[in-house]
């Protein structure tokens, strides 16, 4: 009931656990939300952000699964706060000159943003039929241009371009993406 929007229909709360590729963590935990009309991963916006680690060389009782709960309590806790956050970005109008100025100040490739002006065209558009959370066959009718808009397109590009880059890195880029976003915000509003 904590993510109950009438804005933004096709999030639902995700946690991602990986180990590092170079060995320095033993397991990390990253909670943030799919978007099935893309299929993407969100990340969380940064005054929530909870991200949590352990290390190989722990000294002492392993407190790993603990730490996780503990940390998954806290997510479910402050998902209505997240939804707020989003829900504020959907109600702000924006342009291509609004997604210039937030793409350029995180230095994405020329294929990254390329990719997410096609996905900003497709979701503005619609007609994009995908599958929601209990596999429903969903079309997407179109949208205004929006900041929310923005943060996905360039969170589906972050994603969807160099399928060699470690998710960790992904995930960074994402999290510098909502962060831009939401100054942009704050200075526009």
């Amino acid at each position: 009931n904590s993510l109950n929007s009438k804005l933004i229909t096709d999030i639902l709360p995700i946690a991602c656990i990986w180990n590092s590729y170079d060995g320095t963590v033993k397991t990390q935990i990253k909670f943030g939300y799919k978007k099935f009309l893309a299929n993407n991963h969100f990340s969380r916006p940064s005054p929530c952000n909870i991200h949590s680690a352990s290390k190989h060389s722990s000294e002492g009782k392993d407190n790993t699964i603990l730490q996780f709960i503990s940390s998954t309590k806290e997510f479910i806790r402050q998902a209505k706060n997240d939804i707020a956050i989003y829900e504020k970005l959907i109600k702000i109008p924006a342009s291509k000159k609004d997604f210039d100025k937030i793409i350029n100040k995180l230095k994405l490739s020329p294929e990254a943003r390329d990719k997410a002006l096609v996905q900003m065209e497709k979701e503005k558009h619609g007609h994009i039929k995908y599958k929601n959370y209990l596999q429903e066959e969903i079309i997407h009718h179109g949208n205004e241009i929006s900041l929310f808009s923005i943060y996905s397109a360039i969170n589906f590009a972050i994603h969807n371009t160099n399928k060699k880059e470690l998710p960790e890195i992904k995930s960074k880029k994402d999290c510098a993406l909502i962060e831009q976003v939401t100054i942009y915000a704050e200075k526009i509003s």
